[in-house]
């Protein structure tokens, strides 16, 4: 992001100086006034900045951690806005382990950062948090991530198996054997939960 700023910030330098009323600066004549110039470009640079920040998430883009994760102020810090995907997830998973109905309920009731709205992740949602580059023994999550409390376990998956009814999804995040593979259990298994926030989801009934 600093070197695409960079070379925004000399791009609309050099337009200011050889091209007249490009971004929003006069030619430069004899008797401008330079500081009117300048203001103006760094005005226009913020509005290109700002843009650049809030572009729209989309599963195409590859972000680093560092501006890929946003740990939100406005959730008391309890929640971190993936900008790759658009989901914000818990900073903070629960040691808990459940069953994939009472992990349902759970998340569904949830409060985190003062607000509900929370649910199961679906498969894709949580497999798009691994970080496929990682050595064992983990965790398998993008170098620089915010998040913590993450088990050496897996976790539940909204998603149902296609091997059968009774089975869902899960997925392991911090384990030498499974190495952020993904599995199939039983419905009735304790296992542990991450809730995420927004999203299409899938309703279990």
């Amino acid at each position: 992001m600093k070197r695409v700023t960079s070379l925004i910030t000399l791009w609309v330098l050099s337009l200011a100086v050889l091209v007249p009323g490009v971004a929003g600066a006069q030619s430069a004549k004899p008797g401008n006034d330079i500081q009117t110039q300048l203001k103006s470009i760094q005005e226009q640079l913020k509005i290109i900045q700002d843009q650049l920040a809030n572009r729209p998430p989309a599963w195409s883009r590859q972000l680093r951690a560092s501006e890929r994760f946003v740990v939100l102020a406005e959730f008391n810090n309890e929640a971190v806005l993936d900008k790759e995907t658009g989901l914000v997830w818990e900073q903070t998973p629960s040691r808990d382990s459940y069953d994939w109905f009472v992990a349902h309920t759970n998340c569904s009731s949830s409060t985190v950062g003062n607000r509900k709205g929370w649910r199961l992740p679906t498969h894709q949602e949580l497999s798009s948090l691994i970080e496929p580059s990682v050595a064992p023994p983990g965790p398998f999550l993008p170098a620089g991530h915010p998040f913590s409390n993450v088990q050496s376990r897996f976790y539940w998956s909204a998603t149902t198996s296609a091997s059968g009814s009774r089975f869902a999804i899960v997925e392991s995040f911090n384990d030498v054997v499974y190495n952020g593979r993904v599995f199939a259990d039983k419905l009735d298994t304790s296992i542990s939960a991450w809730c995420v926030r927004g999203g299409q989801g899938v309703d279990p009934q």
